[in-house]
């Protein structure tokens, strides 16, 4: 809902959009029960999905924050989730 209404959507287009976003896991889940998918091909498709959403907070969220709140915090507690991601990440291998 955030990204249609900054970007001038109308309140029904953002519910819409957002109804939409409500039921896509659940055609998920039962589409999994039709389309069995290899490990490797699961590694993809979610690494996929990890560059979408590191490509949204990258390009609108985390510039968006720092234009609202541009405070010395905002920069640290950024830094402290990449290094929390890297360290899980790093525990995980």
């Amino acid at each position: 809902m955030g990204l249609v209404l900054k970007n001038g959507g109308s309140r029904s287009a953002a519910l819409k959009w957002l109804a939409l976003d409500a039921s896509t896991p659940i055609l998920g889940a039962v589409a999994s029960l039709f389309i069995p998918l290899a490990r490797s091909d699961l590694a993809m498709v979610l690494a996929a999905f990890a560059g979408f959403f590191l490509y949204i907070g990258a390009s609108d969220l985390l510039p968006d924050s720092f234009q609202s709140h541009p405070r010395a915090l905002t920069t640290v507690m950024t830094l402290l989730g990449a290094a929390t991601l890297y360290a899980l990440v790093w525990l995980a291998r």
